[in-house]
């Protein structure tokens, strides 16, 4: 049975996006559709927007580098406020600007079954995000929106991210990584050295110190801190492929790059607030 389809690239056109999205609703086993950088207008789009409001059994859907602009993401909106299957969509390098992201953020007012959205590479700033720090307040399903490489201000992402963590794993989780991020931050900001620690405290750096290996590979050296737990005694690659912490097995919300010898101090640091 056929899973996932993959016609990215293909310069398929609006009549072969029609023909394709008549043929979908029958295949009721697909799960995953690819449609990225193939040269579609608007009458694609409609074509699209048929199948999300229809009985299809699509979780996934990928319709990057499209160029759907404004009237695109207006067209998308208004289906996904009637879908109720999609779980992941992805709109990355589309030419959307603030109106058209906050016409796919009114749409999750309606929808709660999408969880991730991909807006990567577009053109809007905090005006559009905004938009999603309302919804978020209304909408506890959705939990992944990725905003990178846009002119989003750092403010409004940390805002969001509390938000997304609050749907994703509860206030208590949002709280403290909130807090534990914050405190990074202060300790970047800060010109802390060993002196100006009590001598048990230095003592302590300087042993953790000499232990820089990364716990998981032995490889690398350890330079990331997992957050919110703190934990950091692992590379930034072997961070990044981790779902929990491999110390306390609670959930990673982030993973911190570390300059090199920064690692126990700043550590020692958080573990005295």
């Amino acid at each position: 049975m056929l899973r996932r389809l993959n016609l990215e690239q293909n310069c398929i056109g609006d009549e072969g996006i029609n023909q394709l999205c008549r043929a979908l609703p029958y295949m009721l086993s697909l799960t995953g559709v690819k449609l990225g950088n193939n040269m579609f207008g608007v009458i694609g789009l409609r074509s699209i927007a048929t199948l999300l409001k229809s009985t299809s059994s699509l979780q996934s859907l990928d319709l990057c580098c499209n160029q759907m602009g404004y009237q695109g993401a207006c067209i998308i909106a208004d289906a996904l406020s009637h879908n109720k299957l999609l779980l992941y969509l992805y709109l990355n390098r589309n030419n959307l600007d603030n109106r058209g992201v906050g016409c796919l953020a009114a749409a999750l007012t309606r929808n709660q079954h999408l969880r991730t959205l991909d807006l990567q590479r577009n053109d809007f700033d905090d005006t559009g995000a905004a938009a999603f720090v309302q919804v978020l307040g209304k909408n506890d399903s959705f939990i992944r929106l990725k905003i990178r490489h846009t002119a989003v201000s750092e403010s409004v992402k940390a805002e969001l991210l509390e938000l997304l963590i609050m749907n994703s794993y509860g206030p208590d989780l949002a709280r403290r990584t909130k807090l534990a991020m914050a405190q990074w931050q202060l300790g970047d900001d800060q010109d802390t050295s060993l002196e100006q620690l009590d001598k048990s405290t230095s003592s302590a750096i300087e042993e953790e110190e000499e232990q820089t290996e990364c716990v998981i590979c032995f490889d690398k050296i350890s330079d990331c801190a997992l957050l919110p737990c703190q934990h950091c005694n692992c590379c930034l690659d072997c961070g990044k492929r981790l779902k929990g912490c491999h110390m306390c097995r609670s959930p990673i919300v982030k993973v911190l790059p570390l300059e090199p010898g920064r690692r126990a101090v700043s550590r020692t640091l958080l573990d005295s607030r």
